[in-house]
């Protein structure tokens, strides 16, 4: 296991997301900071001298719905904290049009615009506004920049996401901000989905019945021979 001895941190606060691996799911806030995430059901965690992913060497087990390590369960690995987006209006009254993170990862809504207050207990100025709270384990990696505005529902895609869904299922999203068009290879690997079973079925699956070349029930058997085949494989047949 590779150790970056100038990574050290402390508390879940410490933990800077922005240097995480892609996939990185959960992070080691003690000691030296480890990014971990789990593929096919085994715990790997990133190797900085390898620049790879590999498989734990230590066994992480769930404990009162918090993943922890075997061994010592008082050491916690921490889901990554969660972006502050236009969900989190969902539901809050037209009023509220601003939002933020503090240095703690604690989210609020404002009905004004907040200002900076320089503070050991809050980052943002709390006085003569009205506030929601939000919730706890956003990222706070650049809170003094986390400032958004509402945007009219009718110009945003999110209004689709509750904030709920996004805190449960954010693994389900990926950031396409960036491209123009997408294709089934590029959602292969943002997903890293690597199998190559795997690969045959998402690709039939998007586009089952579609290519011409066969119906919708011969892609859909393919898809489930393909399955079949997978099981047999991992089973060692």
């Amino acid at each position: 296991m590779s150790i970056d001895t100038n990574n050290s941190v402390s508390t879940k606060a410490d933990i800077d997301w922005s240097t995480a691996p892609e996939g990185a799911t959960h992070a080691e806030p003690k000691g030296y900071l480890m990014f971990y995430k789990q593929e096919d059901k085994e715990w790997m965690y990133f190797s900085d001298s390898d620049g790879a992913w590999c498989q734990s060497l230590e066994k992480i087990v769930l404990v009162d719905g918090d993943w922890c390590f075997a061994k010592n369960k008082s050491t916690k690995l921490f889901p990554r904290s969660k972006p502050l987006t236009q969900a989190v209006f969902d539901g809050l009254p037209p009023e509220y049009r601003w939002a933020v993170v503090d240095n703690r990862g604690s989210a609020y809504a404002f009905n004004a615009k907040p200002k900076p207050f320089k503070s050991d207990f809050r980052d943002w100025d709390f006085n003569n506004v009205d506030t929601v709270s939000l919730g706890m384990d956003y990222d706070a990696t650049d809170w003094q920049n986390s400032l958004i505005e509402r945007q009219d529902v009718s110009s945003r895609v999110e209004q689709l996401r509750s904030v709920e869904a996004a805190r449960k299922h954010s693994h389900y999203f990926k950031d396409v901000s960036g491209v123009d068009q997408i294709d089934v290879y590029a959602v292969l690997r943002l997903f890293e989905v690597t199998d190559p079973c795997l690969q045959h079925i998402v690709k039939k699956a998007l586009c089952a019945g579609k290519r011409g070349a066969k119906d919708w029930a011969k892609d859909v058997q393919e898809i489930a021979d393909t399955a079949q085949r997978l099981i047999e494989l991992e089973q060692g047949k």
